[in-house]
């Protein structure tokens, strides 16, 4: 049985180092942003404090989200992780939580297949990055009538009867009984019961998110391609 937080911990500090070398130096060098710093608190880090922008006076806090990299590519998805197990207690997860970041950087990581370097900032053939505002991503899940007390109510229903336990999958009918729209098009839930931590996340397609994102980057080695103006209000 995997863990989450044990595999995702060396590839976090590349992708950082990737960004710091070849993302945020460069946001600085144009003047998109005053000037950056990565946090080295490890409890700020709990909080969701990755990256410290300023930016106009200003301090912005960053949590980067980077998801997990596939030998067929990035998926048009990524996971908001609504609750996990830890020393099997339920904890809640960092989509409504209430940490102190601003902003998410959702990260898509392209990875070379030559299968030579492992993980490692060589082998990043290039980063696809969204930066989410936080109220923003929960004022759309309110839209769509998915309050956070409707999303850990929901949770909750999934953690005792709710789902899959084979494939984590969440059938319409799940929905239908607690008056939920199933809208898998835009969203849907998915519980990952073979993983230590049994996460249960909500997952949103990349198209809906590019309709929330402040900003949309494409970052390589050489250059980096600004999808949109950056918006840091």
């Amino acid at each position: 049985m995997g863990s989450l937080f044990n595999s995702d911990l060396k590839e976090s500090e590349i992708i950082g180092d990737y960004l710091d070398q070849y993302f945020y130096n460069k946001l600085v060098s144009d003047k998109v942003i005053s000037g950056y710093h990565r946090n080295d608190d490890i409890q700020e880090q709990y909080e969701g404090i990755d990256v410290i922008v300023h930016n106009h006076g200003r301090n912005y806090y960053i949590d980067e989200k980077a998801q997990a990299h596939y030998k067929d590519g990035p998926l048009p998805t990524f996971a908001f992780e609504v609750s996990y197990l830890k020393d099997r207690r339920w904890k809640e997860g960092w989509l409504t939580s209430g940490k102190k970041n601003d902003f998410w950087l959702m990260i898509w990581p392209q990875i070379s297949n030559s299968g030579k370097e492992g993980f490692s900032i060589k082998a990043i053939e290039k980063l696809e990055l969204m930066l989410i505002k936080v109220e923003r991503m929960r004022q759309y899940l309110e839209a769509h009538n998915w309050s956070r007390d409707d999303i850990l109510k929901f949770d909750y229903f999934l953690r005792t009867n709710g789902h899959d336990k084979e494939t984590g999958k969440v059938s319409a009918q799940v929905y239908e009984a607690c008056g939920k729209r199933y809208d898998p098009g835009r969203f849907y839930w998915y519980t990952s019961a073979f993983l230590e931590e049994k996460p249960i996340n909500v997952v949103v397609r990349k198209n809906e998110l590019k309709r929330i994102a402040s900003s949309h980057y494409i970052v390589r080695k050489e250059l980096y391609e600004k999808q949109n103006i950056i918006d840091l209000k």
